[in-house]
């Protein structure tokens, strides 16, 4: 046999080795027609038929067949999308968090080299300060200093 389950409709035969005594065997069992042995033309419309009606049961289990195997297939890929989106979303949701982190190191770094800046800044105005008042002391003593000596 041709490894299909046949069903009630279908011929029991193998097209490719059929002889002529099966051909009208296989009819009569098919359709109630009994042929003659010298009647050929009259076995063509059954023998069509039963053809077609095999044809047309194989071709009806083959797409329920692929029908089931495309939707299993699809599945499957559906899944591996899946499966591969979500390694996505976590593989950019770390990236996000290390750049986020990354970013906000680098601002604590530059917060902290400002804090220094400016303490060195205060520091120096600090002196500048203590220098100006000590210039600016001098000055007035001198002053005192010249009206002093003037008014002498």
């Amino acid at each position: 046999m041709s490894g299909i389950d046949h069903s009630p409709d279908q011929l029991d035969l193998e097209w490719d080795a059929l002889k002529k005594e099966d051909a009208r065997e296989a009819i009569m069992r098919h359709s109630g027609v009994i042929l003659s042995e010298d009647d050929p033309i009259m076995a063509l419309v059954p023998l069509l038929n039963a053809f077609s009606d095999t044809l047309k049961a194989n071709l009806s289990k083959a797409m329920d067949l692929f029908g089931e195997r495309s939707k299993s297939g699809v599945r499957e890929v559906v899944a591996t999308v899946d499966d591969r989106l979500n390694e996505a979303v976590t593989s950019v949701s770390e990236i996000n968090n290390a750049v986020t982190q990354e970013n906000i190191a680098t601002h604590l770094q530059a917060v902290a080299h400002f804090t220094e800046q400016t303490t060195l800044v205060k520091r120096s105005m600090q002196r500048m300060t203590r220098w100006n008042g000590f210039f600016a002391s001098i000055n007035i003593l001198a002053v005192i200093a010249i009206f002093v000596i003037l008014k002498q």
